[in-house]
């Protein structure tokens, strides 16, 4: 996913950088994953520009919308396929969507992200990847899809 800021990249080193080893093995999530690590880094080399507060605030709406695109399409999807430990891993997105929220209310008294949030972006996304959804990944994995199911088909409704 190209953005606009790709061309301000030069010379600084991403926050987050997407490696094989997130990757789920269903091409949709995981593109929907780079996208969110693309988002996230949008975000610090704003930052590391010195870009407005308008500029950064729209990009934490960015991340605010696609963020909850995606943890709609993935809750439906686990719930759909019956996956187990929903609960637990609907939690862990509201507590992301809580937390880039309060960041985005309180980047209107700084005027910039603290690095504090862009660590805990870094690492929950990562942590949540590796560990919550690489788990209904498996699940996934082993269990029979339901006829006619097709994932490309399951997130275009959601993301299309």
């Amino acid at each position: 996913m190209k953005t606009e800021q790709d061309g301000a990249r030069l010379g600084v080193a991403d926050v987050v950088t997407w490696d094989e080893r997130y990757a789920l093995g269903f091409d949709e999530i995981d593109a929907q994953h780079q996208a969110l690590f693309t988002l996230i880094n949008d975000i610090w080399h704003a930052q590391v520009r010195g870009a407005d507060r308008a500029t950064v605030d729209a990009l934490i709406g960015r991340l605010e919308r696609y963020t909850r695109e995606h943890f709609a399409a993935e809750e439906a999807l686990m719930r759909s396929e019956g996956c187990p430990e929903i609960a637990a891993h609907l939690a862990e997105h509201q507590q992301f969507i809580h937390r880039v929220a309060l960041e985005r209310e309180h980047l209107g008294e700084r005027g910039v992200v603290s690095l504090d949030m862009l660590h805990f972006l870094r690492d929950w996304l990562v942590s949540h990847i590796l560990r919550a959804d690489a788990a209904y990944a498996r699940f996934l994995e082993q269990g029979t899809p339901r006829p006619g199911f097709a994932l490309s088909r399951f997130f275009t409704r959601f993301l299309g």
